[in-house]
């Protein structure tokens, strides 16, 4: 069994949802779960997760799968985006200065959401501008 099942299986028993995606990053377990189902995974006041954070002694983060990049960009990033640009499998987002700034103090979340957008919508490329 590879580590990215066994942290599938034990959200399974946890929540009682199976996640879309699943990876390790550093010291972070990064789910990505149905919108219909991120109550479920989170769990009330973010039992689950800490349950998770407790049983992998890791960092654990759960992400929002929308069914396009626009939205799963929109409720994940939970900044104001004024335009998206997509061309040649890669986007632009088009972002207030402050919010630029604000994601750009948190790399390790944009590097996830780099993963997720190759693996789960076959965007190559993230541009901040």
């Amino acid at each position: 069994m590879t580590r990215d099942s066994e942290y599938i299986n034990t959200l399974a028993k946890v929540s009682g949802i199976l996640p879309k995606d699943c990876f390790e990053e550093e010291n972070t377990i990064v789910f990505l779960v149905n919108s219909s189902q991120m109550g479920a995974a989170i769990g009330k006041k973010g039992k689950n997760v800490e349950s998770l954070r407790n049983i992998f002694k890791k960092n654990v983060e759960v992400f929002e799968y929308c069914k396009d990049v626009e939205s799963f960009l929109r409720k994940n990033l939970k900044i104001e985006i004024q335009k998206i640009e997509e061309e040649n499998n890669s986007i632009t987002l088009h972002l207030r200065p402050e919010d630029k700034k604000k994601l750009l103090g948190n790399r390790a979340k944009i590097r996830r959401i780099k993963k997720i957008l190759e693996k789960n919508y076959k965007v190559k490329g993230l541009r901040l501008r």
